[in-house]
């Protein structure tokens, strides 16, 4: 699965939320989480998806065995 913003709600607890969902269905432990959920709500809207996509990309290269 291709995890992705586009086309998720835009609300910022939905984003974290959804991408909260992508973690857990990829083995991120719930430190990971709370580090993740901690850095999305440091700074503005922007910040945050800059976070999540981050945060997404990863968990996309590790599903297609690139890590990073």
């Amino acid at each position: 699965m291709k995890y992705t913003l586009e086309g998720q709600d835009g609300n910022a607890i939905a984003i974290i939320s959804y991408v909260g969902r992508a973690m857990n269905e990829c083995g991120r432990t719930v430190e990971e989480k709370a580090k993740y959920a901690d850095d999305a709500t440091s700074g503005d809207y922007q910040h945050l998806l800059a976070v999540s996509q981050d945060m997404l990309d990863e968990l996309n290269a590790e599903q297609e065995g690139g890590g990073l």
